[in-house]
């Protein structure tokens, strides 16, 4: 913004007549040393040190200032990587940063992914001051609400069902007491690593708020009809969904979903890829299951969901 001002300042000392043609390209014969492929951002007008509404864009279209917003963005000419001054989508100013495939490196609502993290520059006490935090690789499902059939290792557990059409397994994190509860107005955040046995007459729900048999108030996860995986959440009264594609459900899957509490968006991650953003119908309410894995088998064959591990997060 600094050198923008100073090449503006320079320009009405150099040129005083034809400042404001040279700002609005008419007639570029005016500004001497100047051409017409040099002469390419258009400001409206100008009064003294105001600068009327609209963009400014270098002659690249890499540098894009919003003199209405207080935007200040960089692309790499295929997307808009940096964000300065007035995040987009939000009422916060600072800084937004994304990767080539538009996944948040870093934020304004200080959202640093593992990306923006450099080896040994956080301290786990940090994480645990303002967030709840839950880990497991299901060593044991201890303390876990069950039904069905289940077998515990380590890093692959697994809930399955017997060879009854329509019988179901699941296993579920709640409170009973209802004083610290999945909320998506905290930025809720998981992550799970699972896979199944099978590719076909099953059905399955995986992720926050979910309870037995389907999406619940507050939920998001993800849905598995016989080999098909959906991003899933409840919101607007009605279960939602969106398919993704290209995923093979028998091999290990890292599944994750989060919200930004502040745009009311639901970001869904598969592998590490940004697979789908939800932005309407944002789920609302309170909810005091926190996690669900939930299987029926829809044919006479037993269907099994293997669990590597969970992380959990919400603000507290």
């Amino acid at each position: 913004m600094f050198c923008i001002i100073v090449i503006l300042l320079l320009a009405r000392m150099a040129y005083p007549s034809g400042f404001n043609e040279f700002l609005v390209r008419e007639p570029t014969d005016k500004i001497v040393g100047w051409s017409e492929d040099i002469v390419t951002s258009r400001i409206s007008q100008l009064s003294g040190s105001v600068i009327g509404a609209g963009e400014s864009r270098s002659s690249d279209g890499k540098t894009i200032i919003n003199w209405d917003t207080g935007e200040v963005t960089f692309s790499d000419g295929a997307r808009r990587r940096v964000f300065l001054g007035k995040i987009p989508g939000t009422e916060d100013y600072g800084i937004k940063i994304v990767d080539a495939e538009g996944n948040v490196v870093m934020s304004a609502l200080g959202q640093i992914q593992t990306a923006g993290i450099a080896f040994g520059s956080v301290n786990f006490k940090h994480l645990v001051q303002d967030n709840i935090l839950i880990s497991t690789c299901f060593d044991t499902f201890d303390g876990w609400d069950a039904g069905g059939l289940k077998t515990v290792h380590v890093f692959d557990s697994d809930i399955h069902t017997t060879a009854v059409v329509n019988n179901t397994s699941w296993v579920q994190l709640y409170t009973e007491q209802f004083k610290v509860e999945l909320d998506p107005t905290k930025n809720p955040y998981f992550q799970t690593t699972v896979y199944f046995s099978s590719a076909a007459d099953q059905e399955a729900y995986i992720g926050l708020g979910m309870s037995a048999g389907g999406p619940d108030a507050s939920a998001l996860g993800f849905k598995v009809v016989d080999d098909a995986l959906y991003a899933c959440w409840y919101g607007g009264g009605a279960e939602r969904t969106q398919i993704i594609g290209g995923i093979t459900i028998t091999d290990a899957m890292v599944l994750r979903a989060y919200c930004d509490s502040d745009a009311e968006e639901i970001y869904f991650y598969v592998n590490g890829v940004l697979k789908y953003t939800a932005t309407t119908n944002y789920p609302t309410g309170t909810n005091n299951i926190w996690f669900i894995y939930w299987i029926k088998t829809t044919a006479t064959a037993v269907k099994y969901l293997f669990l590597v591990d969970l992380h959990l997060m919400q603000d507290r």
